[in-house]
């Protein structure tokens, strides 16, 4: 979702607190990302203005960024031209995606300037842009040539402002126009975008919506100039509605807008904020913050699943070659009944009739008809050994296919039951240790960064492991001998450990861990779900097992549903 000129009309008269104020500091924290430090009527404020293709903005924030130990060119620019700066004037040409703040400023020889820098919001044609009382570039956050556009920006050539197409204002219309408009359009649904300044194709939905049009047929030109203007005025007026979208199912930020999203409703949580600032500080936080974690997740799960896949074929063609070995029995049988009847035998026979003493039939023996009766009996016997040679091989094989694949599924468990960014980390972090990732980073020098998650029930302490380097670190080495241990009965999860200090472990906080070990496992939408429970000194890590992978004795069951609403995190 990008800043429409709607939002932005709003966003610029909140902005306008701003004039008056001294710039103290400029920073660069990514390519395409400056924040700039104001002081205003004993106040600080920090602006973040972003020229990114998918996150292009502007807007007051609360976040820390880290910055580079280095400015980049284009922030020192911006230290070299704007520091100690007085804003002077934040306007917005009519409703369209492009704010301009004028800055007072001196020059090095100290005579009085007023220089603009300019953000436009324009998808990837976003750009942040600084330039003198002559429109001469001085610097910009993307340097444009004439080879890429029609339109270049770069430093000392004229700024101009982006072609646009012309549109009318949506405050300036009647009904009697806008029943005109109407009656000429072909699709409605696309009636407010394709006529008027600052109407997003969201804002064009809300109306519709309002208005009982689905977007596929007329309606009464007077319903629609009535919700139209009704949204129009409120926003002149500064009685927008700072909107966001959460989706009920996800949790993801969808939209946001400046007003009321009615028509999304059904499907997402609406959340209200008291400003523009507050409502965009937060989206695109948690916003660019999911959107890492999809990217990530994805990219941990394609890999996963290679391997997976990669797995599975392998485990087909072992589990074939056991089927055929499991047949080396027959061979033998051949090779001792041939020897029993050599003498009856002559080289050139395709096959023979015999006798099975073991069960008294008689049985079809298949010869090579260019081997003599011994070499035929020697051929069966070679098979017969390498096949009981195999036997014992491929097992072992199909036995440790069978736990890479248990292994990386419980992977793809962690995965989805990720919380945030550092939780995907960490298990990126394990699949370069045990070399599903190639990376150049020595397997002790890896950091995790993620910690297990910390519950409290009555006076006892629940952890639960976010992965199966976490799970081992809990097992093996955080719990003692007499704390207690859980893990859902053969199904991927979490590992669970209560801290006894020699007490008496009640019921009600086992059945609390049970919980917990339920909801973090691969049966949370799953009800009465087993899980087993046993001291710690009664889990083993074997040798050479995979992380996460442990065996366990003297064990109890207990059945539980996955609902951890009343368990407290510490």
């Amino acid at each position: 979702m990008a800043l429409d000129g709607l939002t932005l009309y709003c966003l610029k008269s909140e902005l306008r607190q701003l004039i008056g104020g001294k710039i103290e500091k400029i920073y660069q924290p990514e390519n395409e990302m400056i924040s700039i430090s104001i002081r205003n009527n004993r106040k600080n404020y920090k602006l973040v203005m972003s020229a990114g293709a998918s996150n292009a903005r502007i807007h007051l924030t609360d976040q820390n960024f880290e910055n580079p130990a280095t400015p980049p060119p284009f922030c020192m620019a911006l230290r070299k031209h704007l520091i100690s700066g007085i804003i002077k004037d934040i306007r917005q040409e009519g409703f369209d995606r492009i704010l301009h703040i004028d800055v007072f400023t001196k020059t090095e020889l100290e005579d009085p300037v007023i220089l603009t820098l300019t953000i436009e919001i324009m998808g990837k044609h976003s750009n942040i842009i600084l330039y003198d009382q002559n429109m001469t570039i001085l610097t910009c956050i993307k340097n444009v040539t004439p080879d890429m556009s029609k339109r270049p920006v770069l430093p000392g050539i004229q700024y101009q402002s982006p072609p646009t197409v012309k549109k009318l204002s949506p405050d300036d219309i009647d009904i009697d126009k806008f029943a005109e408009l109407l009656a000429s359009t072909k699709k409605i649904s696309a009636f407010f975008t394709e006529n008027f300044e600052g109407i997003s194709p969201l804002i064009s939905k809300e109306i519709l919506f309002r208005a009982g049009v689905d977007g596929t047929s007329q309606k009464d030109a007077a319903i629609l100039y009535s919700k139209f203007k009704s949204i129009i005025d409120s926003v002149k007026n500064k009685e927008y509605d700072p909107t966001l979208a959460i989706d009920i199912n996800t949790g993801m930020y969808r939209d946001f807008s400046c007003v009321k999203l009615t028509h999304m409703a059904q499907e997402c949580t609406i959340k209200k904020f008291d400003s523009l600032n507050e409502l965009l500080d937060e989206y695109y936080t948690v916003h660019e913050k999911q959107s890492r974690m999809l990217q990530l997740s994805s990219e941990l799960t394609r890999i996963i699943n290679t391997n997976l896949d990669r797995c599975y074929k392998k485990l087909k063609i072992q589990q074939t070659d056991l089927s055929e070995a499991e047949d080396r029995e027959k061979y033998r049988l051949y090779g001792e009944l041939i020897i029993a009847n050599i003498y009856n035998l002559q080289k050139g026979q395709e096959s023979a009739e015999l006798y099975n003493y073991y069960n008294n039939t008689t049985i079809t023996v298949p010869l090579d008809p260019a081997l003599s009766p011994a070499e035929n009996a020697q051929r069966y016997y070679k098979r017969y050994n390498k096949l009981k040679n195999a036997y014992s091989v491929v097992s072992a094989q199909i036995e440790e296919t069978e736990k890479e694949i248990n292994y990386l599924e419980s992977l793809l468990t962690n995965i989805e039951q990720a919380e945030d960014e550092s939780d995907l980390m960490d298990i990126k972090a394990e699949l370069i240790k045990e070399g599903y990732i190639k990376s150049n980073t020595k397997k002790k020098e890896i950091e995790y960064k993620s910690k297990p998650r910390h519950y409290k029930h009555g006076d006892f302490d629940i952890y639960v492991g976010k992965n199966n380097l976490q799970n081992d670190y809990l097992t093996l080495k955080f719990a003692r001998a007499e704390d207690l241990w859980l893990h859902t009965s053969k199904i991927h999860g979490s590992h669970v450990i209560i801290k006894a200090y020699g007490r008496k472990i009640p019921d009600e906080t086992l059945e609390a861990a049970a919980r917990l070990a339920a909801y973090y496992s691969k049966a949370r939408q799953s009800s009465k779900v087993p899980v087993d429970y046993t001291i710690r000194k009664n889990v083993k890590k074997p040798n050479g097992a995979k992380p996460g992978m442990v065996i366990y004795e003297n064990y109890k069951t207990i059945y539980v549903n996955p609902d951890i609403k009343d368990i407290q995190e510490a």
